[in-house]
């Protein structure tokens, strides 16, 4: 058994589930990725806000995730930063696809929300044990 106090096993679990949701997400973009580049979905020219979409979503975030393994406030924060970006941009311009880009981005905003969790509470335990 564990000789951790239980928030740091706690905060251990929630960084392990963060970390493996990360991956997957990670590799589930990098497969849409090669995808839509072998088997593009439009036949005709981008338009520059989709090009935008495109880099907000999922790519931004996605380096974000990537760097919350060692940062994990600045990589969380990037992560969040860019799908709120994402959500203000969409809603100015195509809000029917709100509802459908909520449920996508949960597999970006969930593990980006526990790296947060855990910077806090580790910071919060470093200060009560200075």
């Amino acid at each position: 058994m564990s000789m951790q106090p239980p928030q740091m096993e706690r905060t251990e679990r929630m960084r392990r589930i963060a970390r493996v949701w990360s991956v997957i997400a990670i590799g589930v973009v990098v497969v849409i990725g090669i995808v839509e580049a072998v088997f593009p979905h439009t036949e005709g020219s981008v338009e520059p806000f989709e090009w935008l979409l495109l880099v907000l979503f999922p790519v931004i975030p996605v380096i974000g995730l990537a760097l919350a393994r060692r940062w994990e406030l600045w990589g969380s924060m990037i992560a969040l930063t860019s799908v709120a970006a994402q959500f203000v941009i969409i809603s100015i311009d195509r809000a029917s696809f709100l509802p459908a880009l909520l449920l996508s981005e949960l597999a970006l905003i969930f593990p980006a929300i526990l790296y947060l969790m855990c910077w806090n509470i580790e910071r919060r335990e470093a200060k009560l044990a200075a």
